[in-house]
């Protein structure tokens, strides 16, 4: 009768009876049912090691992929639906509103100055938007005229501080004589964040 310990095979008299067999036999299962612990604990680490490995990969695979497709996906969504903010300033009768569109660093969007007996000037703005600053050229209607200026605004928090400085008119429009002399004065035109209506 052929008899195996940890694969290996052995071979005994066919006799169930015979002696040595029953006692090769008992010894042979003992040492099989320590093959098989030997293996299983062996294997059993092996495996967990294995698909830990496996796993670890295939997240690391996962997240070296993410960004680029959370960049594009955020790009495309801003294409299709810019950024849109709201500003106010309100001092007594005096109103200014602002409402912008970003998409990447090109800004557009209105604009309108309500000054309480004095002229009012609504139009649209265009420009682009550098670091927190924005520079815009402003088309306008005031008093049944259309006009062009310049206007600069900088970013600060929930804020759009108005940017002043020297004026030169250029080809029937009025710009910054130097943009580097603007002042940004929190105590003077700032507008605040509001919810675009």
């Amino acid at each position: 009768m052929d008899l195996r310990f940890c694969g290996k095979r052995y071979i005994q008299g066919t006799s169930t009876l015979d002696p040595p067999y029953i006692h090769i036999s008992l010894k042979l299962t003992f040492r099989n049912n320590i093959c098989y612990y030997l293996k299983t604990a062996i294997m059993k680490p092996a495996l967990i090691i294995y698909l830990a490995a496996a796993a670890l990969f295939s997240a690391c695979q996962n997240n070296s992929k993410t960004p680029a497709t959370e960049a594009v996906t955020a790009e495309k969504i801003n294409e299709a639906h810019p950024e849109k903010e709201c500003y106010r300033y309100i001092n007594n009768r005096d109103t200014i509103t602002i409402s912008l569109e970003q998409t990447n660093q090109v800004v557009t969007g209105e604009l309108a100055y309500r000054f309480f007996e004095k002229d009012k000037s609504r139009g649209k703005v265009s420009g682009v938007k550098n670091g927190d600053t924005l520079l815009l050229i402003y088309n306008f209607e005031s008093e049944g005229m259309t006009s062009e200026r310049e206007l600069a605004f900088l970013k600060k928090g929930n804020k759009l501080i108005q940017g002043f400085g020297a004026e030169v008119e250029k080809d029937g429009s009025m710009v910054f004589k130097d943009k580097k002399q603007l002042k940004y004065d929190e105590g003077g035109v700032a507008l605040t964040e509001t919810d675009c209506d």
